[in-house]
């Protein structure tokens, strides 16, 4: 996120990084919003849709460990995962090969949301 073109999304991206760490979007979800944004919400969707297929697909290949514990939902990711999956490192590493996906499918959108606002931000103060 590029703070010189977008100030007012700044302190939403300070806010909103300690609660993610423990898996709590919502003041992503409400703040930034990801609800009822057009240029968000496709992404969203099809990032859960690809990243929870390539899962599967990892786990049934066995890279990844079947999960089979239930943990607590504030669990950090990369914890979760590997805890999850009885001590498989491949539930760890799952974790940071779907964040990638997430921002590779993400930052194209995201680049028409930034320009789209820098638009309206310069059309409300010119």
């Amino acid at each position: 996120m590029s703070s010189k073109k977008l100030p007012h999304l700044k302190p939403l991206a300070t806010i909103c990084l300690p609660p993610a760490v423990f898996c709590i979007i919502e003041p992503i979800m409400f703040g930034l919003p990801v609800v009822m944004n057009g240029f968000l919400l496709v992404p969203f969707i099809l990032t859960h849709t690809l990243t929870g297929a390539f899962t599967y697909w990892l786990t049934s290949i066995g890279f990844v460990g079947k999960m089979y514990m239930n943990l607590p939902w504030a669990t950090p990711s990369p914890i979760l995962g590997y805890l999850a999956a009885g001590g498989s490192i491949g539930g760890a590493v799952i974790v940071f090969i779907n964040f990638a996906i997430g921002m590779v499918i993400f930052y194209p959108f995201w680049k028409s949301y930034e320009k789209a606002e820098v638009a309206k931000f310069n059309g409300e103060t010119a």
